[in-house]
């Protein structure tokens, strides 16, 4: 077998401060408070001498990321020993993992070879080497989406509890999932228990006995979620010249990563071709290119965006803008991602297919009117006509932009499904929410060896 030049893998720590709950407690449903402070007494003595160590391949630009950084500092704070640890890989590495990401996900590519399973294990023999030299035995480790698995066998020998946490998957197992599946498994059948965000994304070859369901969340108080001053939303949106055209104009949002699957060429064509509203603007902004290691594909995305945008109308240019958001400062750019959100009219996330679309629950978390498409965990998070709409096929451009209008001509629809929006993720997709059910799912752990 020809062999792969591999850089050597390596694990990067990033520091979690320390947040405690209370800053949240008037965020949270009224029976929301004694359910977590009992999770927290329970997780203290259930993890008492142990660390719980995260694994995944960025320190920002993905909701994985975004959730260890704002969630993280909740769970020290609470007593738990939460650890932070990223994957630093070559480039080859993420341009593979990205292609399993997106088979994971339906898209029909490339199946994995044997050049891609030895450039794997490289990185994931490399990795695992730094990290069990960090982890203790009885630590537990939890190891986030697919370009962790190769790091659950080695730390299982090391004497670490594993859980490996999948983010992604599609609707129905279709021949690249299976594929995907096919590579994956003789790594991720290791671990202690497996974790995902819905049923439909478990492959019948795992144990069921094994299998956890969990929903990502957000922090309420973060810097792209907490409440923003008056007038703050349109001073920071003028700063950096993300204001519509006009005093008039109705503000639509679309936020998310330069991905094929997160389609934001399908989002301009629907807004520039269908949308007869003559007040609506689009914003369709993701952030700077470049910066985040396991996304290759950024700057391709975001050129064929702009590409589409150039051959516009001059009179449909001018409504539409494209924005690639900086990332050399975090708290600046979830700062410019809360004003967007907030001064939307209509928040749109059109994906081809979605583990659990961060963004919509942010957008509900303001109280905006949200549309997405009906795939993965937007299923769960949306119920059409009561918290936001859901389009059937995500290929309806004309669907898309008729959700758009409707709510753009009729404010009190608006009203109404951003208020019961608001409502369902205080209920579901807080930080509280998250915490309690990662201690349960720790409790369900074999820790007294």
């Amino acid at each position: 077998m020809t062999t792969v030049a591999v850089p050597r893998a390596s694990l990067a720590a990033v520091k979690l401060g320390s947040r405690p709950f209370a800053r949240i407690r008037e965020d949270l449903a009224p029976d929301a408070w004694p359910r977590l402070e009992q999770a927290c007494e329970e997780g203290r003595a259930l993890l008492a001498g142990r660390a719980v160590w995260s694994i995944n391949s960025t320190a920002h630009g993905g909701g994985v990321a975004e959730m260890q950084r704002t969630l993280g500092p909740y769970w020290r704070a609470a007593g738990v020993d939460a650890r932070w640890l990223v994957l630093n890989a070559p480039p080859t590495f993420f341009r593979f993992t990205k292609r399993l990401h997106n088979l994971l996900h339906g898209r029909d590519l490339a199946r994995p070879g044997l050049r891609d399973r030895e450039l794997f294990d490289r990185v994931g023999q490399a990795a695992a080497a730094d990290a069990a030299a960090l982890v203790a035995p009885g630590d537990v480790v939890v190891l986030h989406d697919p370009q962790t698995a190769a790091l659950a066998a080695p730390l299982r020998r090391a004497g670490a509890r594993v859980v490996w946490r999948c983010h992604v998957g599609a609707d129905a197992m279709t021949a690249p999932v299976e594929a995907a599946w096919r590579f994956l498994l003789p790594y991720v059948e290791h671990a202690d228990a497996f974790v995902f965000t819905r049923r439909e994304f478990v492959p019948a070859a795992l144990p069921a006995e094994r299998v956890r369901l969990l929903s990502p969340a957000i922090d309420p108080r973060s810097e792209k979620n907490r409440p923003l001053v008056p007038g703050a939303a349109r001073f920071l949106l003028d700063r950096w010249a993300l204001a519509p055209v006009g005093p008039a104009d109705r503000l639509v949002v679309a936020l998310g990563r330069w991905d094929h699957l997160k389609d934001p060429v399908g989002i301009l064509r629907a807004f520039a071709r269908h949308v007869e509203d003559p007040r609506a603007f689009l914003v369709l902004a993701g952030p700077e290119v470049g910066v985040v290691a396991d996304d290759p594909e950024g700057a391709r995305v975001l050129a064929e965006a702009r590409a589409v945008w150039r051959g516009l109308a001059p009179h449909r240019r001018k409504r539409v803008q494209i924005a690639a958001l900086p990332m050399t400062d975090l708290v600046e750019n979830a700062l410019i991602v809360n004003a967007l959100q907030r001064e939307a009219a209509v928040v749109v996330k059109k994906s081809l297919q979605e583990g659990f679309g961060l963004g919509v629950t942010e957008g509900m978390w303001k109280a905006k009117p949200v549309i997405a498409t009906r795939v993965g965990g937007h299923r769960d998070q949306i119920e059409h006509g009561c918290s936001g709409l859901l389009v059937d096929d995500p290929a309806d451009l004309s669907g898309i932009a008729a959700a758009v209008d409707e709510l753009l001509a009729d404010p009190v629809l608006g009203l109404e499904l951003g208020a019961a929006g608001r409502e369902r993720v205080r209920a579901r997709y807080l930080a509280d929410r998250h915490f309690v059910s990662w201690m349960e799912v720790l409790r369900r752990l074999d820790l007294r060896t």
